[in-house]
């Protein structure tokens, strides 16, 4: 049960109502951290001004940030670091001080998420504020018995199949916009792992296999009435990843690792990001580019770029690598000179980058290319989030990154900065490619 589904936002309740509606005896209820038996929820009560008897935890609300102090022994901070992993919400109840509101009660905040932490014994949490009608991207795996299904030759030739679901995952809902993994089981070749990943096009429907998905099945189902959805194929440039390849330990925490059925499988948004992190992105979403790489193997950056000079498609994962982490030491280098501390968000955030200054928070999408950036790719997460706090976000592009070869690896020099602040996203400024956005004119050129 979601505790979310049973509260109003913005009304306050006392510690009292809440034990009366949802029948709690547990006593740890009048501590700050407070998860109720049966509930997916962790229950945050933060009163800002405690009294002289208290211990004096610094906590602030600012807006859609929470600078909170957990408890000194900090034995339940591993809910608040893991909750969307554990697919725990973090619910605020908060109060400037006790008697605030009648009978010590908290206004309910709504659901907040994990941002980063320091710290022990308290530790010393960010948490950013998620909205009540948020819509959630959801993340699965499914199961490719190349036995069964010719899932390598379907993915060399199409660009979209249609996948066959299990009976008890139509009750999951997976969306249009949900990401999938593609999980290989062990062939005769004998590797398992993430063979790609992809997106959901449609909702379950009972429709008839397409011809083309249809023709390599090995072992076909003899009922062809089941509920199917579509998904395109992503083009990520370092998969496959195979399990024996995995020294993290990542593909080992997919639950999807030790499947033995025909299921849907959670993947949580931080074991995707991480998994994105090592497949090196979605990939160019040009096909026909794809191919002149893989036909030619000569192609030079600057002859891909005028086919589609959208973020300047990378000839290597390496090269894209290079690129990145330059315009992300550039933009750190940029927001530190001017007085913020900044933190690294990428593995775990939609954006990249968050900058504090006093009481000021920033968040900033970090993009790098070695074109003149006039376009660059976006994901559906990066735009809902960008258009959620657009007061808050700042787009830094470092465009004309010079590259150079050195043996096996890139070198990277300069970039011109072309700065948003505050970024917002106009819809007319999209089109559909992940989503290529038209950068108008910036701050710093």
């Amino acid at each position: 049960m979601k505790t979310s589904e049973q509260l109003t936002k913005d009304e306050v309740y006392t510690r009292n109502q809440l034990k009366e509606m949802f029948r709690i005896t547990d006593a740890t209820i009048n501590t700050g951290i407070f998860q109720p038996d049966g509930h997916e929820s962790v229950w945050l009560f933060v009163t800002e001004s405690k009294t002289p008897d208290r211990v004096q935890y610094e906590n602030k609300l600012l807006g859609n940030l929470l600078k909170w102090d957990s408890q000194t022994k900090g034995r339940k901070d591993h809910l608040i670091i893991h909750h969307q992993e554990l697919n725990l919400e973090l619910l605020l109840f908060h109060r400037m001080k006790k008697y605030e509101h009648d009978g010590a009660g908290f206004r309910y905040e709504g659901p907040f998420e994990y941002l980063s932490h320091e710290g022990h014994n308290p530790a010393h949490f960010e948490l950013t504020r998620l909205s009540s009608t948020e819509e959630r991207q959801n993340y699965w795996a499914i199961l490719c018995n190349p036995s069964l299904y010719g899932i390598e030759k379907a993915l060399a030739t199409l660009p979209e199949v249609t996948w066959e679901l299990p009976t008890h995952a139509v009750s999951l809902d997976p969306t249009p916009g949900d990401q999938i993994v593609f999980w290989k089981t062990k062939g005769t070749d004998g590797h398992r792992g993430v063979l790609t990943i992809g997106e959901v096009l449609t909702s379950p429907t009972e429709t008839p296999e397409d011809p083309e998905s249809a023709r390599y099945w090995i072992k076909r189902p003899a009922n062809d009435k089941k509920q199917r959805i579509r998904i395109r194929f992503h083009s990520p440039p370092m998969a496959p990843l195979w399990i024996n390849q995995d020294k993290t330990g990542l593909l080992e925490s997919l639950s999807v690792s030790k499947a033995q059925g025909n299921k849907l499988y959670k993947v949580t948004p931080l074991q995707w990001k991480q998994l994105l992190n090592r497949l090196g992105g979605l990939g160019a979403n040009d096909r026909e580019i794809q191919k002149a790489i893989a036909r030619t193997g000569t192609e030079t950056l600057e002859t891909l770029n005028k086919k589609n000079p959208t973020q300047g498609f990378a000839v290597s994962a390496a090269y894209r690598k290079a690129v990145e982490t330059h315009a992300m030491e550039v933009a750190t280098k940029h927001f530190t000179s001017r007085g913020y501390e900044v933190q690294d968000t990428s593995l775990t955030k939609p954006y990249d980058l968050v900058a504090t200054k006093d009481d000021a928070i920033l968040y900033i999408e970090v993009k790098g290319t070695s074109t003149s950036g006039e376009k660059i790719l976006l994901t559906k997460n990066e735009v809902r989030h960008a258009q959620r706090y657009s007061k808050q976000m700042v787009l830094f592009i470092l465009k004309n990154v010079q590259v150079t070869k050195q043996g096996g690896s890139y070198a990277t020099t300069g970039g011109n900065p072309h700065i948003l602040s505050p970024w917002t996203i106009e819809d007319n400024d999209l089109t559909c490619l992940s989503f290529s956005y038209q950068v108008p004119p910036g701050d710093v050129d």
